[in-house]
């Protein structure tokens, strides 16, 4: 198993963060599952389904954050590939940190 260490300021001790391949695929698998169940909900109710959903777990603070869209965000470029999108996301999330 792949540990990250990461040290708590405020209390001195280590704290280990499980990285590892299988826990990754493992939160990817629970993802998918998930986005299943908010498209039959929203199918289920006559809802319009998210076009873009932005989680964002904070480690430090123990707290997930998320932002929902429904307008249509990339559908329309043929030229911009996932991981631009992935890159952008990225670059916003860490300049919300700083």
């Amino acid at each position: 198993m792949m540990v990250n260490y990461s040290q708590n300021q405020s209390r001195k001790e280590v704290i280990h963060y499980d990285v590892s391949d299988e826990r990754q695929r493992l939160l990817l698998k629970i993802g998918k599952e998930d986005l299943k169940k908010i498209h039959e909900l929203c199918r289920e109710y006559n809802m319009d389904c998210p076009t873009e959903i932005k989680l964002h777990y904070d480690v430090k603070e123990n707290k997930l954050s998320s932002k929902y869209k429904y307008d249509l965000i990339y559908s329309n470029d043929e030229e911009l590939l996932p991981s631009h999108i992935f890159d952008a996301w990225f670059e916003e999330v860490r300049s919300q940190d700083n």
